[in-house]
């Protein structure tokens, strides 16, 4: 616990109203919250709280109730640091979801947000993700796609790796858990999903299901982050009665999109985002989410163009991929990466390139390129210094192994 003077007068409303559960299965109040290991009186690590050892109930009275009695002492986890600053996103985030039930008693307030992260089911392999994030890319692999190796590899290098990390994400699998959160939802406005690729996810549909024949639906926000690849006609009768806050994750426009998030094809995710939006009430939100590296940054008129066209609203802060740092936009060579920033002011994407500009400067959306962390370790040799060639020659590899046009991505050594 600590006592910085950074930490809001009033305690977090997170741990009476959220839970998050992690692609891991593990139990977080909220999103921002940094899980530590835990370890017993003699120092011997202890099994963090997740979804196979402890029930939602248990979970939120045995550490999430007393959690918040003791912030109202002024006793704030060390895990919080993400909120011991002026900003206090999050805390001002539940704050304006949830100010209402500090008139009642904690031990009474119901469950309001839950957070949960399907696990690495996914059926793309996106060059800015890996296979602890999604099952796909071992099918890839296997069909003989070149893969990073080393710190920042796409899939692991061995078997056993592999179902270790598979054993982690199948949580959803477990009828118990799934039975346990069905029975927690009475009191929820607020549901939040991502995978892996959450719409391909059984439990997400059974969930949703549960909601509508309990007549609740309309009474809660369902906020989604999806590749678009699955917006078929079950799937969006099963979100139609909800509050919706649909976020598309498209990095580029047309072929750029289809290599970058392999083997997805825009040709059929424009089709559903359009479906999407013919079902949206008036007071649903359908974003589009680009994550932002080398691959994207030089294309992002086009992308933002084919926005504009269709009445699509770019999300307002951008991702800025922050790792693997070869793709990291900190890497790009400053002539080139100012003289874009100008092109994008120029076609009025001045809050993005402005945005861009200040945390690249700050440093604070990525690890800077002179960071002692930004080494890369290829084919196991030394670590050393990731330099823009480097990004280039790993580029190549990736687009040329998927049959792709390095001239998609518009980085003028290319061109």
């Amino acid at each position: 616990m600590t006592k910085e003077n950074n930490w809001p007068s009033k305690p977090c409303l997170a741990p009476l109203t959220s839970v998050n559960i992690m692609p891991n299965g593990q139990y977080r109040p909220c999103c921002w919250f940094w899980n530590k290991p835990r370890k017993d009186a003699d120092g011997n690590d202890l099994p963090n709280h997740s979804v196979r050892n402890t029930t939602l109930d248990q979970y939120r009275n045995e550490v999430l109730k007393p959690m918040y009695k003791d912030m109202e002492q002024g006793n704030w986890p060390e895990s919080c640091f993400k909120c011991n600053t002026k900003a206090r996103s999050r805390w001002d985030y539940y704050e304006r979801l949830y100010s209402d039930v500090r008139t009642e008693l904690s031990d009474n307030v119901g469950l309001r947000t839950l957070d949960l992260r399907f696990g690495n089911l996914c059926n793309a392999s996106c060059i800015t993700c890996n296979f602890t994030n999604s099952s796909y890319f071992d099918k890839v692999q296997k069909q003989g796609y070149w893969m990073m190796e080393g710190e920042n590899a796409h899939i692991p290098d061995n078997e056993a790796r592999k179902e270790q990390i598979s054993a982690t994400m199948n949580w959803y699998e477990d009828p118990s858990v799934e039975a346990d959160i069905i029975n927690k939802l009475q009191d929820i406005d607020h549901l939040y999903v991502t995978g892996g690729e959450p719409t391909i996810n059984p439990m997400l549909h059974k969930i949703l299901q549960h909601l509508i024949d309990d007549n609740r639906a309309s009474k809660i926000t369902l906020e989604m982050n999806t590749n678009g690849t699955n917006m078929n006609g079950k799937f969006a009768s099963l979100i139609k009665p909800f509050r919706k806050i649909v976020m598309f994750s498209v990095d580029g426009y047309g072929e750029l999109n289809d290599v970058m998030r392999f083997p997805t094809k825009f040709s059929a995710i424009e089709k559903n985002i359009a479906k999407c939006k013919e079902q949206m009430g008036h007071e649903d939100r359908l974003l589009i989410t680009p994550t932002v590296n080398i691959h994207n940054f030089f294309a992002l008129t086009k992308l933002y163009n084919w926005c504009n066209k269709n009445g699509y609203r770019v999300a307002d802060r951008l991702n800025i991929l922050s790792q693997p740092h070869w793709q990291n936009i900190a890497q790009i060579p400053k002539s080139q990466f100012d003289e874009q920033l100008t092109k994008l002011e120029q076609q009025g994407q001045v809050k993005a390139a402005q945005e861009m500009r200040i945390r690249i400067q700050n440093k604070s959306a990525f690890a800077a390129k002179e960071s002692a962390n930004n080494k890369w370790n290829h084919n196991r040799q030394e670590h050393k210094e990731v330099t823009w060639q480097d990004s280039l020659d790993l580029t190549r590899k990736w687009f040329e192994s998927r049959g792709y046009d390095l001239k998609l991505t518009n980085i003028p050594d290319f061109l």
